[in-house]
């Protein structure tokens, strides 16, 4: 049997863990992927990129640690593109604060506004239509229009190609430099 240990560790603490068994006729490999992608669902995180240390590591002693430079996250959000949307969201949800009025609002102030957004505000709503996978959709005619809107509200090329430089927020596990995501394989004994 298959077995493969996932735990996550933030300031040399286990904070999460989780173990998954699979018994399947499938390879390793198959094995590996399919137990990292219900453990990234788990654990809310993007799935890890195996640079050749990690897939050498893995090899030799059946163990991998991702740091958080192994997860990079689809970017759908660009503070310059999504100006407008920031700020009509910010009046939505701040009872008509207009940031243009005042005078100064620090970077990190600005930053807990945006983070404070609730989910039906228009950046939020734009966010979930860029990351929306059309094909989940089953019907044609949802889908095709799902596309054209998504592909409306699409980032530049430009953004698309320039990893963002701004933190995430759903992910904070990964913004401290001591947390990092650990997995085992372990035999079974005979």
């Amino acid at each position: 049997m298959f077995t493969l240990w996932a735990r996550e560790f933030k300031d040399n603490k286990m904070i999460k863990n989780m173990t998954i068994r699979d018994d399947r006729k499938e390879t390793r490999t198959h094995k590996i992927f399919d137990a990292i992608d219900k453990i990234c669902y788990e654990f809310d995180l993007s799935k890890p990129i195996w640079l050749d240390s990690n897939i050498a590591e893995f090899k030799k002693i059946s163990k991998v640690r991702f740091k958080k430079d192994s997860f990079i996250d689809e970017i759908d959000f660009d503070y310059l593109q999504d100006e407008n949307r920031v700020k009509i969201s910010i009046r939505q949800c701040y009872n008509n604060l207009d940031v243009d009025k005042i005078e100064y609002l620090h970077w990190y102030e600005y930053n807990e506004l945006i983070e404070g957004l609730t989910e039906d505000s228009l950046i939020d709503r734009v966010r979930q239509i860029r990351t929306l996978d059309i094909n989940q959709i089953e019907d044609a005619k949802k889908r095709k229009k799902a596309l054209i809107i998504k592909q409306r509200l699409s980032l530049n090329k430009k953004v698309q190609n320039f990893q963002n430089p701004v933190p995430t927020y759903h992910n904070k596990t990964f913004h401290n430099k001591d947390t990092y995501f650990s997995l085992v394989h372990t035999q079974p004994r005979n």
